[in-house]
């Protein structure tokens, strides 16, 4: 019979204990016992007791006798922190436990999920059930790994900042490409053609935006990592340096030349295109009420994956919980 039940593990015993210390206050040795039989362990009351001994060593559990069975219950509250990001498949699954918190998200893991805060009595009660949450997981299929972009431990940090409203905000790119288009002619063998010439420009720049302003200049971006700056938005920035200048000449018809002989640009009729990349973003500056203030720069953050989506996020653009 003993062939068919599962092997007592430490873990496993520490699991439940725990579970049952957080839902009775209090538990015993043969509580322990009959709730790993219950889940299919192969548990005798001799081993229980010891594996749970050398537990309440190592836990720090408190312990007395009822007059046959040791008694246990957590001690005094620890500070301890614990964070797991697990996946599976196209989802993930993340736990964050700090002092009395436990924060839990879970979805898609290529979007930003929704936190879900619980706070308990104490830190040991946040862990023990962190603990058997996690367990459930595992035994769902889901995998631990190392978390890529924006994960928990971001957004826990920021969450006072994330559930406010900032006044304004200063968001820097580099490696955009601003295009000037001028209405121009050109000598196409022994004709004049028309069409535009235009100079492709590497450059940098930083937008100080209201946050309506601001929303109004990330939101394209939703849902690509490329976009063309609205011309309202784009007087709103300023121009921080260049990096490269090429050209390139398109005929009225759209068709591009690959060589062409210019003889004239019209420079008053010149309009000016500015395009980013969510991966360009290298500082956001956001400013709030009471002088506070937060500063992001790529030198912490992973521009396209971290920085770009907690943007989003201060904004007000991508929801939290």
């Amino acid at each position: 019979m003993s062939n068919s039940l599962q092997t007592l593990q430490p873990e496993i015993v520490c699991q439940i204990t725990e579970a049952l210390m957080l839902t009775h206050g209090t538990t015993t040795t043969l509580e322990v016992k009959k709730e790993l039989r219950e889940q299919g362990f192969f548990a005798v009351q001799e081993e229980v007791s010891a594996l749970m001994a050398g537990l309440a060593e190592e836990r720090n559990w408190k312990f007395w006798s009822n007059g046959r069975f040791r008694v246990y219950s957590f001690a005094e509250d620890t500070d301890e922190r614990l964070y797991h990001y697990l996946k599976k498949d196209d989802k993930s699954w993340e736990i964050l436990v700090d002092g009395k918190w436990q924060v839990v998200s879970e979805g898609n893991a290529a979007r930003t999920t929704p936190c879900n805060y619980q706070e308990f009595p104490s830190n040991r009660h946040a862990i023990a059930h962190a603990a058997g949450l996690l367990m459930i997981q595992e035994s769902k299929g889901y995998v631990p790994t190392m978390p890529r972009g924006l994960n928990l431990q971001h957004r826990y940090r920021y969450r006072e900042f994330i559930r406010q409203h900032p006044v304004s905000c200063v968001l820097s790119f580099r490696q955009g490409l601003q295009n000037e288009i001028y209405p121009a002619k050109f000598q196409l063998h022994d004709q004049v053609a028309h069409g535009a010439l235009t100079v492709h420009r590497r450059v940098g720049y930083a937008f100080d935006l209201l946050r309506e302003d601001a929303r109004a200049f990330a939101l394209p971006a939703r849902e690509v990592n490329a976009w063309k700056v609205a011309d309202e938005l784009f007087e709103k920035g300023f121009f921080l340096g260049e990096a490269q200048v090429s050209e390139s000449a398109t005929l009225a018809s759209g068709e591009r030349m690959g060589r062409w002989n210019l003889l004239e640009a019209d420079e008053a009729a010149k309009r000016t295109e500015l395009h980013l990349k969510t991966s360009g973003i290298y500082k956001a500056e956001f400013y709030y009420k009471n002088d506070r203030r937060i500063e992001l720069s790529y030198e912490n953050w992973q521009p396209e994956t971290e920085l770009w989506p907690m943007v989003c996020l201060l904004l007000g653009i991508v929801a939290d919980s």
